[in-house]
């Protein structure tokens, strides 16, 4: 873009105003798409998924959350992204957690994810996380023997205190930013590290997000939503 306007145009652009336009033209894509949808602009099958990041409605944040284990160094950690309903960063977390199942720590990165939400007076979140079993498990609840069921519990309580909570699965093509929060976790000598502003190995999967980069997907897996009054 910059190139063209300095060949054709003899226009040279500063990196910053070239960043602008980008962010731009991303908002009125991101505008675009959550206007119409996917399925009119891509001609795509009834049964075909499509995979990106969704804005949400006026005063909700969205909570994506990850877990990642290491096999060989039998660690696990989890990270979590918060975003507004333009999609815009307002903070991420990372913490490592020692050894565990990957549902466990997918488990801790909700868990985590909504202890810090409440302590800042969030209180319509959307809950995103790529484990289905983990959704499942926060939204069915499970027995007083389940290995995870300390967390199902502390996830549940936080829910109760909250004006609105619902919980989506979705593919991990969808979790991106967090993703790489995530791995970072786990190859960092640092328990728990907390983001105000994004860390600078995000911001190009943030911007594709941004852009409502999609991913389809031929075959269709299960999802789940709950509001808090379903759960109860």
């Amino acid at each position: 873009m910059n190139r063209n306007k300095t060949i054709f145009e003899n226009f040279n652009a500063s990196p910053n105003q070239v960043c602008l336009e980008i962010i731009a033209r991303s908002e009125s894509t991101h505008r675009n798409l959550s206007q119409n949808p996917p399925s009119l602009i891509l001609g795509s099958r009834p049964n075909q998924p499509v995979i990106r990041w969704f804005p949400l409605n006026m005063d909700w944040v969205k909570l994506n959350a990850v877990g990642a284990f290491s096999a060989s160094r039998r660690l696990a950690s989890c990270a979590g992204v918060v975003r507004d309903h333009f999609g815009s960063f307002i903070f991420a977390f990372a913490k490592k957690l020692g050894e565990c199942s990957v549902v466990q720590a997918e488990l801790w990165g909700i868990c985590e994810g909504l202890r810090l939400l409440q302590h800042r007076g969030f209180r319509k979140i959307n809950i995103e996380s790529d484990s289905a079993c983990g959704i499942q498990l926060i939204i069915s609840g499970c027995t007083s023997y389940h290995p995870c069921v300390g967390l199902v519990d502390r996830i549940r309580s936080i829910m109760s205190h909250l004006d609105q909570v619902t919980c989506n699965h979705t593919f991990r093509e969808a979790n991106s930013v967090v993703d790489e929060l995530a791995k970072f976790g786990l190859n960092e000598d640092c328990d728990f590290q907390l983001f105000n502003v994004l860390p600078s190995f995000c911001k190009v999967k943030l911007l594709l997000d941004c852009a409502s980069l999609l991913f389809l997907f031929w075959s269709c897996t299960p999802s789940f939503t709950s509001e808090k009054n379903v759960m109860e």
